[in-house]
């Protein structure tokens, strides 16, 4: 079971969490920080099902495991790519600006402590 998040991916121009490219998604808050009590930095490990830019997908990016760096916001949260996966998948393939389309299979949540959480293993839950 896990998180299924689709979202469109956006650039930060501030600051970024330790680790992280500045390309990030938004998910309501009440599915992680409200419900997991996640703090900036902790990391959210997954899975893509895909990758979108207008009309073309990436099927090369498909199934890769993808990890994000977590900040934690009033409404909705921001899961930044991590940097070492920007530089290794999505930058390769040109996706270096916002505006392609992404979606998520969450599976877990390392804690600052290096505790692991399952996410939602009792059910999938979708947020798009």
């Amino acid at each position: 079971m896990a998180l299924f998040v689709t979202g469109m991916v956006f650039k930060e121009y501030g600051r970024v969490p330790k680790n992280s490219s500045r390309f990030y998604i938004s998910v309501p808050s009440s599915y992680l920080s409200e419900a997991y009590e996640l703090i900036e930095g902790d990391k959210i490990r997954g899975k893509i099902l895909k990758v979108k830019w207008e009309k073309e997908e990436f099927p090369g990016l498909k199934d890769k495991t993808i990890e994000l760096i977590f900040r934690k916001g009033a409404i909705y949260d921001q899961l930044f790519i991590s940097k070492k996966d920007w530089e290794d998948n999505f930058r390769d393939y040109g996706l270096v600006k916002p505006g392609y389309w992404i979606e998520l299979k969450l599976d877990e949540a390392v804690l600052y402590t290096g505790e692991t959480v399952k996410l939602y293993p009792k059910r999938d839950v979708k947020v798009s």
